[in-house]
């Protein structure tokens, strides 16, 4: 059998999960498969040129002097390998009651939370956890069982973000090997047998019964469908991304506006992905379940005039778009947006749209190894930096505003976009239009960017601007 410490940087190679200067956070529980993590990475991780950066460990408040127990072996953990030890604290409990979520859904959440606060502590960029292919088989299943679609089938990521798992291609039967052939003490948390606890129950149960009629590999088959629907994946993700822009838009009042007619002309296939991504824009991602999907749907045949519930969202028909938003009641009055000037790179709030919109610059080389946003309109697009200028102007339209949308023919009057948009007439004057310092207008949020600040071949400055809701997403 490959020796373990080859498989894992043969996953670390197979996937880039570690490059040259990567300060490495390890999140260690104290069970084997993490003790193992922090082991096998001390060792490997020179070898791409990387360095442990620390050693983070969560206190759930669940389980006594049992949890204080598995602190204190990690501090020690930490101290043999003279590594800095994080040691955080969260009320589950608490949170879980205050939430309304299962136990395991709030550790999770505030789980990560915690490695996300210690990683820019420590100044890591990549947090290492021990998750292995049978828990990966465990995921599937589990996800299966709920009725996910191809986003949950595809399991637990090998990088997300900072997040990396090393471990997630070996088995943990070699796992346990491994630690108890170098002599490695770990500790055993009760909590993973109680049947209780949905993924127990798949573990010690649904698994093994299932391994039985389809034999002792199924972990491997369930791990490496996984990747292929990573693969679908990606591309759904990415077929949806360039869909979104035309589709929805930011809405004058803070909310969004959804384009029915031009969803109507996103491919019957994607459909359904693009409402869950523009969901996903107003509600947090775990709340968007495909009941809310399924119900935007029967939405979209609502009457111009009227008002309908979703879930924590309010929905009007305008004309050909429907309104989604979280306030209590339409506005009567729509206010014009304070005209604003700020630095680029730099941020500006719009607080009369509840809306933020971020500059930042970066290389060309850069923006196009990272796959460039739209350059025609949408939530984010790219512009040519120096074109643009030092500092940007933010303001409602003008009476006789006028320009050239990129790839158009020639000049067109704002309120003509507007109109041809059918954005609604109180609307208008709610649209954030950017224009640089002479006052030529570079993009109307969501509609149209100008053809003089479009990226051009010879473009060596890259001007990226962003829209978010304020404290939300893009």
């Amino acid at each position: 059998m490959t020796r373990f410490p080859t498989r894992v940087w043969a996953t670390i190679r197979r996937h880039d999960l570690l490059t040259e200067g990567d300060r490495i956070l390890v999140a260690v529980s104290g069970g084997a498969d993490s003790v193992a993590l922090l082991h096998v990475l001390s060792t490997i991780a020179p070898k791409a040129r990387a360095r442990l950066a620390g050693l983070v460990h969560v206190h759930h408040g669940l389980r006594g002097a049992e949890a204080d127990g598995d602190a204190t072996f990690c501090e020690q953990l930490a101290t043999a390998l003279a590594l800095p030890f994080d040691l955080v604290r969260v009320d589950v409990a608490g949170e879980a009651a205050r939430r309304k979520w299962s136990l395991e859904r709030t550790a999770h959440a505030l789980r990560h939370a915690a490695f996300r606060l210690i990683a820019r502590r420590r100044l890591a960029t990549r947090i290492a956890l021990g998750h292995t292919l049978d828990d990966q088989a465990e995921t599937v299943v589990l996800r299966f069982l709920r009725g996910a679609g191809t986003r949950g089938l595809a399991g637990m990521w090998p990088k997300h973000g900072l997040v990396i798992r090393p471990l997630l291609e070996v088995r943990r039967a070699d796992v346990e090997h491994y630690a108890a052939h170098r002599g490695l003490r770990w500790r055993d948390d009760v909590s993973n047998v109680d049947p209780a606890i949905p993924r127990n129950r798949i573990r010690h149960q649904v698994l093994p019964n299932l391994m039985a009629v389809a034999g002792a590999s199924l972990p491997e088959r369930l791990a490496h469908a996984a990747d292929a629907w990573r693969d679908d994946e990606r591309w759904l993700s990415a077929c949806v991304a360039v869909e979104l822009p035309s589709v929805l838009m930011p809405h004058a009042e803070g909310g969004w506006l959804l384009d029915l007619p031009r969803l109507d002309a996103v491919p019957p296939m994607l459909r359904r992905r693009v409402r869950m991504a523009a969901l996903e824009q107003m509600l947090p991602r775990g709340n968007v379940t495909q009941t809310l999907v399924d119900a935007l749907e029967r939405l979209e045949a609502v009457r111009v005039g009227r008002m309908a519930r979703l879930g924590q969202l309010r929905v009007w028909r305008i004309g050909a778009q429907l309104r989604l938003a979280t306030g209590a009641a339409e506005p009567d009055s729509p206010r014009g947006l304070e005209l604003q000037v700020f630095a680029v790179p730099g941020t500006v709030e719009l607080k009369e749209v509840n809306l933020h919109i971020t500059a930042s610059v970066v290389r060309r080389s850069d923006w196009d190894a990272d796959g460039p946003p739209s350059s025609s309109g949408g939530l984010a697009v790219a512009l040519d930096a120096e074109r643009a200028g030092p500092a940007l102007v933010v303001r409602s339209r003008l009476p006789g505003d006028r320009m050239r949308p990129a790839g158009a023919p020639g000049s067109q009057k704002i309120q003509d976009l507007m109109m041809n948009r059918k954005i609604a007439r109180l609307d208008r004057s709610r649209i954030p239009i950017i224009t640089d310092e002479a006052g030529r207008i570079a993009w109307v949020v969501g509609l149209a960017v100008g053809e003089e600040f479009a990226v051009q071949p010879y473009t060596t400055d890259v001007l990226l601007l962003k829209v978010t809701r304020s404290g939300g997403k893009a």
